[in-house]
């Protein structure tokens, strides 16, 4: 009997499955061509010839060179391992300048042809689709990355092998850090390629895309600083959003090490940075890759040679130019030769303008651009005043809007200076308190009230008595960083709020209600114990601390004293004298001080030096150092601090604890 297999009913006859398949291969063939890969390695080899000899003296050449003197360290086991993995973390940052300048020069030898008009005709007239020109020079640029950095950790594996040192597999981690880093910089400069015509333009664009959004927040930042009172400064450049959007700051920033104290230095400690990092140039390389291919099947060909070659582009070109270079010319002269926000204003617009026609005259490749682009720029130009003119004038309420008590969560305050010079003569403190909260925002109510007088400030000017013994005047700065409960931030700073003597007395003036927040015990606690932020005050422990500046005593009276060794009393100058206290003499001191803090009876600030000053304050400070425990990945840890408090007349638990004590005595007061 015959035996026979029987055929499917779904296999195709062998004609069909011919054309299918040469159909495939057609397609194939017109994404990729097999014959340009070829010339492309073979033509351009100087370019990975050169990465690849840099990377052999980077990696396996300090291989070599370590393996065969490391034996002479007596390196353990554990100590080889971290000295490896800090050095391929090394090596993982120095991706980041290397993939910067060969992913343009890939992207320029690759994408030449285009910025060439009989080049470009040449190509394009073989019957190869854009888009097999495009991908196959893709693959060339991920050959030109992909392949040498394999050869080079395959290399590296086994001369760790022959030395043992153990690189792998931390190698490979890196051949993929390496290998992602330098495609995204060549599928950035290929997006880039695609938007120009011109060879000499593609670097300058894409060495000014790399940093133009920091650049723009920046000259937007020293904008606002001008013309608007109580701007922070760096708003816009120092956000999440601007560092994302400038791949060399974003790519160091995400391969940064996370420090800890438990954790050895190197590749491995937290795998989270170089995966953030590789994520990173995989999702915007093909984000550039779609839109480089994309801009690709629509290009105009016949525009090789021009500066940009994509319709659309060249208004926001022209004008995206225009606005960068009124703000920065505008910025420069006005700082070096004129004052005031309206003649920065009128500067910024005019140099606009002559930006605006210069970026015209680039596009155009003539001069004559006056008569049919003046009535473009001229709507440009009115725009922009308004726009400057509009902050300025306030048109938006920046400058007089004041949060919501109700919608902070907390409130970070720093800046003012005050007396006495102790731990808490520049105020930094956190404060949650709704009380705190609510004084915080009407202080800032009274600030905005009178913009004019918060920008004049005191012009450089400081007021003394006739006696030149108190402050009359002062002027202070103030920064307020609102955390709202919704999650944002808003920040404000005040550089030039002018204090005087004769607005104490009043409560409605910024001096009085300044005095009056400094003054609350929450806010002195928060100012002098700053740096517990969430932990509770009662987790200090006191364990020592000194009187610093007090009465000196007589040599022989020190030599007879019964006093501890561990006290130090120099009988030389008043302001050097001093007395050590032990931990049970700090811990008795401490808990006086908290009732008093509690009290608002120590560490009250005086805003301007005047004689209510000195004649609360002594010139002998406190000096206490604490241990705060904290809790870490390897348990409970203890971290030192140091407070110091100027001891005032009004802190009755702090003298009664000193006079218990017997230092009653050794207190100094001031005698103005």
């Amino acid at each position: 009997m015959k035996s026979s297999t029987p055929r499917s009913k779904e296999s195709a006859p062998a004609g069909t499955r011919e054309t299918l398949s040469s159909e495939y291969r057609g397609m194939l063939k017109g994404f990729f061509n097999p014959t340009l890969m070829k010339k492309n390695l073979t033509r351009f080899w100087p370019l990975w010839g050169v990465y690849t000899a840099i990377l052999f003296f980077a990696l396996p050449m300090e291989l070599i060179q370590f393996g065969t003197s490391y034996r002479s360290f007596n390196y353990t086991a554990g100590e080889l391992q971290t000295v490896a993995d800090n050095y391929l973390y090394n090596l993982s940052n120095t991706a980041v300048p290397l993939g910067l300048v060969f992913g343009l020069l890939a992207a320029m030898a690759l994408f030449s042809y285009l910025m060439n008009a009989r080049s470009c005709q040449l190509l394009h007239s073989l019957p190869i689709r854009r888009e097999g020109l495009f991908f196959t020079n893709w693959l060339s640029g991920l050959w030109f990355f992909a392949v040498p950095n394999a050869v080079i950790a395959l290399l590296s594996s086994v001369l760790g092998a022959v030395f043992g040192i153990p690189v792998f597999p931390g190698v490979w981690l890196w051949w993929l850090i390496a290998t992602s880093i330098g495609m995204f910089f060549f599928c950035f400069a290929a997006c880039c390629a695609m938007f120009t015509g011109h060879i000499l333009a593609l670097p300058v664009f894409y060495g000014i895309l790399n940093v133009l959004v920091t650049a723009v927040c920046f000259l937007l930042d020293m904008t606002m600083r001008l013309l608007l009172v109580g701007f922070s400064g760096t708003e816009l450049s120092s956000t999440d959003f601007a560092r994302w959007c400038t791949p060399v700051y974003q790519l160091f920033h995400l391969l940064s090490q996370n420090y800890d104290n438990e954790l050895p230095y190197g590749l491995y400690n937290n795998l989270s940075d170089p995966v953030g990092a590789i994520c990173y140039c995989i999702v915007l390389g093909a984000v550039f890759t779609f839109i480089a291919v994309a801009v690709y099947r629509f290009r105009q060909l016949e525009r090789s040679g021009d500066l940009v070659t994509v319709g659309w582009v060249r208004p926001v070109f022209q004008y995206g130019f225009a606005v960068c270079a009124g703000l920065s010319l505008g910025w420069i002269i006005h700082n070096n030769f004129f004052e005031g926000p309206w003649s920065f204003i009128i500067l910024v617009v005019l140099c606009a303008v002559v930006g605006a026609f210069a970026a015209r005259m680039m596009l155009k490749k003539t001069f004559r651009v006056f008569r049919e682009g003046w009535k473009g720029v001229a709507v440009f130009a009115v725009v922009l005043a308004f726009l400057l003119g509009g902050a300025r004038a306030d048109l938006f309420g920046y400058q007089r809007w004041v949060p919501d008590p109700q919608r902070v969560a907390y409130v970070e305050l720093s800046g003012i200076h005050s007396s006495p010079q102790d731990t808490g003569g520049y105020l930094t403190a956190t404060l949650t308190d709704p009380g705190d909260i609510a004084a915080v925002t009407d202080l800032h109510a009274a600030l905005v009230s009178d913009l004019k007088a918060l920008e004049e400030g005191s012009a450089g000017r400081r007021r003394m008595d006739q006696d030149g013994n108190y402050q009359l005047g002062d002027e202070k700065y103030l920064r307020l960083d609102y955390h709202m409960a919704d999650g944002t931030i808003a920040s404000r700073n005040y550089s030039n709020i002018w204090v005087t003597a004769d607005d104490l007395s009043d409560p409605a003036t910024v001096t009085a209600k300044l005095q009056a927040l400094l003054d609350r015990p929450t806010v002195i606690a928060a100012n002098y114990l700053s740096f517990l932020g969430e932990q509770s005050i009662d987790e200090l422990t006191a364990v020592g601390g000194s009187l610093d500046n007090v009465k000196p005593r007589p040599a022989e009276a020190a030599a007879d004293s019964t006093q501890e060794d561990t006290k130090t009393i120099p009988a030389t100058s008043t302001r050097n004298a001093w007395i050590t206290l032990d931990a049970k003499e700090a811990e008795v001191l401490w808990a006086a001080v908290k009732a008093d803090l509690a009290a608002g009876n120590i560490g009250r600030r005086y805003v301007l030096d005047n004689a209510e000053r000195y004649r609360n304050c002594y010139q002998t400070d406190l000096t206490l150092s604490f241990i705060l425990p904290t809790t870490g990945d390897s348990g409970k840890n203890f971290n030192t601090f140091d407070a110091t408090f100027t001891l005032q007349t009004s802190a009755a638990e702090t003298l009664k604890a000193l006079e218990d004590l017997g230092y009653g005595d050794d207190l100094i007061p001031w005698n103005k």
